[in-house]
């Protein structure tokens, strides 16, 4: 993996984890899809 995957997979885990209690199911749902999507991709 480049740094540069790595630092998008890290600015999404910051972005779930960022006060999820603001955040709506499906919001939730679709951040950890892209995820999950940016992991497969590398």
């Amino acid at each position: 993996m480049s740094s540069e995957t790595l630092e998008v997979i890290e600015t999404l885990i910051v972005e779930i984890a960022k006060a999820p209690e603001t955040k709506t199911s499906s919001e939730m749902v679709t951040a950890i899809s892209e995820l999950v999507a940016a992991i497969n991709q590398y």
